[in-house]
């Protein structure tokens, strides 16, 4: 009786397996897509940005590189990489980031997003890398026609770190 159930056992953690890894190529697959439909769009603006971060799971900064364009006046895509500092509990943590945000208008120079999008985060070995979600929101508030300042706030949802990451930065729209 003990080796049938261990067989199910080992079935029902090979069919949970599965499952996680072809919804995870389902992800990788349709947040590029979504990359790749970006590049005909006609509208919005372009814009790259710099941003000081911190990761709450480990308590360590971050600095990373982001750039955007608009999709339409309400919907934007992002593609960003952060690299955090190493601490003791964390050696050579960076992450790769696809977010699409719905663009709120809150005053003539300040923008609302709630954020959604697909994460790749990297740490210790280089060799393996986790996939997961990013939920989140953000603001925007414009300095010039061109200078923004970001303030953002998003969680990840990776398989055994689920870190909430906080973010200020600057950026240039072109």
């Amino acid at each position: 009786m003990r080796v049938g159930n261990h067989n199910c056992g080992f079935l029902l953690l090979v069919f949970k397996k599965g499952i996680y890894q072809m919804k995870k190529r389902i992800l990788i697959i349709g947040a590029f897509v979504v990359f790749a439909l970006s590049s005909f769009a006609q509208q919005g603006k372009f814009q790259l940005g710099t941003m000081f971060s911190y990761g709450t799971r480990f308590s360590n900064l971050g600095l990373g590189l982001k750039g955007s364009y608009g999709l339409s006046n309400e919907i934007r895509s992002e593609l960003s990489a952060n690299f955090f500092f190493n601490t003791k509990e964390i050696k050579n943590a960076w992450d790769m980031n696809l977010n699409m945000h719905y663009l709120i208008l809150a005053s003539s120079q300040t923008i609302f997003y709630p954020l959604i999008g697909l994460a790749l985060a990297w740490d210790g070995d280089p060799n393996i890398c986790r996939v997961g979600v990013n939920v989140g929101a953000g603001f925007d508030c414009f300095l010039t026609d061109h200078w923004v300042t970001t303030l953002e706030l998003k969680y990840q949802l990776i398989q055994h770190r689920n870190p909430t990451i906080i973010g200020i930065g600057i950026g240039y729209r072109f």
